[in-house]
C-alpha cells in the first residue's frame, strides 16, 4: 500500500474518465501544531467526532514503517525518516479489478520522489479510484464509496478507470496552511470498523492488514461499489463490482479514546396503508458501532406530517453500549391520501442523526355499478370456450452471490464466511441457510435495501461459530417477494480447512 509521489495524478489530469460528481464529502483540517517529534508535521488531525488520530511512522500497523530504517533512534532527515507516512488510511479491493484508496497523508512537497528533506514538509487528503478490468468500454458507471459518488466513462484496460483526487498543502512551506486538508473529499469523519462485528486492536480505529467492515460516512454509504447507468448521468440498471471489506490504519493519538458511532437507516418505509386504517408496527434500529459507549439525549418526532406517526422509542435507553443496538417502533395512520413524511431527530454525544419515516394513504377503489343490459334473447347453443393458458411469472433468482471457496477454520470461527448478495429487481428479502452434510447449521432473513445488495454472515453469533469444523459446507441463498413467496435457491461451495 505504500505510495509515491511519482505515482501522484491530479484530477485535472484524468478529467477524461470522470464526468460528473453528484456529491462528495468535506475533508478532516483540524490539526495540531507541527511537532519535531514528527518529522516537523502536525502530531495529529482530529475528525468532526473528536477521534484523534496521531501521524503513524512505527509499528505493523503503519504502512510507512518500511521505509524508517531505525524506529529507536529520533527521527532525522534524509535518514531516519518516510518518504511518505500516514494519518489516516483506508483502502478497498474488489479482487483484482479495482482499488479505493482514501487517506490524510504526509508527503515531502519538492524534488524527486525519493527526496526527503527538512522544510518540505506537506499533507493532503487523497481519493483514489482504480478499475484495471470488468466494464465495457465506453459505456457510463457510478462510482460509490464512503466519501462520495462520481460518474464515469469506462476506458480501455489497464486502467478503465483512472481517477487521484489530490487537495491539501502540496507546495511547502505548510506551517500555517495545513488546515488546506479540510477542502479534500476525505472527512468529515476517518472511517473506523464496525464494533458489532468485531472490535479492532487495541488503540487503533482498524488494521490495516486485515479487511473489515466499516462505519463513519457521511453518507451512510460505507462500500465501494460500481454501478452501469442506462445513460450518461442516468439511473443505475446493474451493478458492476462491490465491496464492504476495508483496511484501515488509524492510530488513535496518546492520551486519545475511541470514538462511538451512531449506525441508523436514513429512511424507514411504513409503504401503502388505506385511510381510516393504521399499519402493523414497524422498526428503525440505532446501533453503536464505534468504539466508545454513546449517550442519547433526546429523540424527537417532527416534519411535514408527524400526525401521521406514532413513535415508540421506550426500547432505547439514554446510552447505548460498544457494538449495542435499540428498535425504534412506530406506526403510520395517513390523514390523507397521497405521500406521507415524518422525521426522527436522533441527538447523541455526537451530533444529531434524522431518520426519514414515509408512507403512502391510499383510498379504496370505487368499481362502477354495472349498466344494465338488453333484454334477454332466446337461449341458445352455448359455444365452446377454450380454456386461457396460465402463463406463470418467472422466479426470482440472485443475480449474483459471492464467497471465497475455501476459508480457514480459526478465521471462520472468529469471523464466520461472509457473502455478498446481489438479488433481483422485486425481491424484499433473503433467506440463507449454512449447511454441513445435509444438515442445517445456521440460517437467516433478511430485509433488502432498495439496492438489493445485502452481506450475509454465518452463523451470526459467537458461540456458533465456536462450533464450526473442518469439512465441506453448502452457503444456499434464495431471493423472495415476502417471506411466504420465495423464489430459486443458489448454493455455493466452502471448505473449511
Amino acid at each position: 500500500m505504500l505510495k509515491t509521489r511519482a505515482a501522484l495524478f491530479t484530477a485535472a489530469a484524468l478529467a477524461a474518465a470522470a464526468f460528473a460528481s453528484p456529491a462528495h464529502a468535506v475533508g478532516v483540517g483540524v490539526f495540531s501544531p507541527p511537532d519535531a517529534a514528527f518529522g516537523g508535521y502536525p502530531a495529529t488531525f482530529t475528525d468532526a467526532i473528536g477521534q484523534q488520530l496521531e501521524l503513524c511512522l512505527d509499528g505493523p500497523q503503519c504502512l510507512a514503517t518500511i521505509e524508517r530504517p531505525d524506529p529507536s533512534a529520533p527521527v532525522s532527515f534524509p535518514g531516519n525518516f518516510p518518504i511518505e507516512s500516514f494519518w489516516y488510511e483506508a483502502d478497498a479491493a474488489i479482487g483484482t479489478q479495482a482499488i479505493y484508496v482514501a487517506a490524510q497523508e504526509a508527503i515531502f512537497g519538492n524534488g524527486p520522489p525519493e527526496f526527503v528533506k527538512d522544510g518540505d514538509q506537506a499533507g493532503m487528503g487523497r481519493i483514489r479510484i482504480r478499475v484495471f478490468s470488468g466494464l465495457e468500454i465506453g459505456k457510463p458507471y457510478r462510482v460509490t464509496h464512503p466519501y462520495g459518488t462520481l460518474d464515469v466513462i469506462a476506458g480501455a484496460a489497464p486502467r478503465q478507470v483512472n481517477v487521484t483526487d489530490d487537495i491539501g498543502c502540496l507546495t511547502p512551506p505548510c506551517d500555517a496552511n495545513w488546515g488546506a486538508l479540510a477542502g479534500s473529499a476525505v472527512g468529515p469523519n476517518f472511517l473506523q470498523w464496525d464494533t458489532r462485528v468485531s472490535a479492532p486492536p487495541a488503540g487503533w480505529i482498524g488494521d490495516s492488514l486485515t479487511p473489515h467492515a466499516v462505519v463513519g460516512s457521511p453518507f451512510n454509504t460505507n462500500f465501494f461499489k460500481v454501478e452501469e447507468l442506462d445513460k450518461v448521468g442516468g439511473t443505475p440498471i446493474r451493478t458492476a463490482m462491490f465491496t464492504d471489506q476495508f483496511n484501515v490504519q488509524g492510530k488513535l493519538a496518546a492520551g486519545a479514546a475511541p470514538v462511538g458511532w451512531l449506525s441508523a437507516p436514513t429512511t424507514s418505509s411504513a409503504g401503502d396503508q388505506l385511510l381510516g386504517g393504521t399499519t402493523a408496527r414497524k422498526t428503525a434500529t440505532l446501533a453503536n458501532s464505534g468504539g466508545a459507549p454513546l449517550t442519547i439525549s433526546s429523540i424527537a418526532l417532527a416534519g411535514d406530517n408527524p400526525a401521521d406517526f406514532a413513535l415508540d422509542t421506550t426500547a432505547c435507553g439514554a446510552s447505548l453500549a460498544v457494538a449495542q443496538s435499540c428498535d425504534l417502533s412506530y406506526t403510520f395512520t395517513p390523514g390523507a391520501a397521497g405521500n406521507r413524511r415524518a422525521t426522527v431527530t436522533v441527538t447523541t454525544n455526537l451530533g444529531v442523526q434524522t431518520i426519514d419515516l414515509v408512507g403512502r394513504g391510499t383510498e379504496p377503489a370505487v368499481v362502477a355499478a354495472p349498466a344494465p343490459g338488453p333484454a334477454p334473447a332466446a337461449a341458445a347453443a352455448a359455444p365452446v370456450v377454450k380454456a386461457p393458458s396460465i402463463v406463470k411469472a418467472p422466479k426470482l433468482r440472485l443475480q449474483s452471490l459471492s464467497i471465497g471457496s475455501s476459508a480457514k477454520l480459526r478465521t471462520v470461527r472468529k469471523r464466520g464466511l461472509r457473502a455478498v448478495v446481489f438479488a433481483p429487481e422485486g425481491a424484499k428479502v433473503i433467506k440463507a441457510r449454512l449447511l454441513r452434510n445435509g444438515h442445517v447449521v445456521a440460517r437467516v432473513t433478511k430485509a433488502l435495501s432498495s439496492d438489493g445488495i445485502t452481506v450475509v454472515l454465518l452463523p451470526s453469533t459467537k458461540s456458533a461459530r465456536a462450533k464450526l469444523k473442518r469439512g465441506t459446507y453448502k452457503l444456499q441463498v434464495t431471493p423472495g417477494q415476502s417471506t411466504t413467496h420465495y423464489g430459486v435457491t443458489t448454493t455455493r461451495t466452502i471448505r473449511v480447512r
